[in-house]
């Protein structure tokens, strides 16, 4: 599992989950400005879960999570400190 598919794996669900282009979801680009409510990122969430196999702890400073960059960043330090196994 590389940065670049975890990157990928998280624009693509944020872009199916909105109903809008893969490309329009930009590192950069913030959750709430793309259109993202707490369902959807709860949704994200569980998806996330369920591919990487570990659970996203939502009330800690770390998990903070504002842009889309922020996400995949979490992922892939949960990876790393080989927290779950990536499908």
């Amino acid at each position: 599992m590389t940065a670049s598919d975890v990157g990928l794996f998280v624009r693509t669900n944020i872009a199916s989950y909105l109903e809008i282009p893969v490309e329009d979801v930009t590192e950069s680009s913030t959750l709430h400005a793309l259109g993202m409510d707490s369902l959807g990122a709860l949704e994200l969430t569980l998806t996330c879960e369920e591919e990487y196999g570990f659970a996203i702890a939502t009330d800690t400073d770390e998990s903070q999570i504002f842009t889309v960059a922020d996400a995949i960043a979490y992922i892939e330090r949960r990876i790393a400190a080989g927290l779950g196994t990536a499908s």
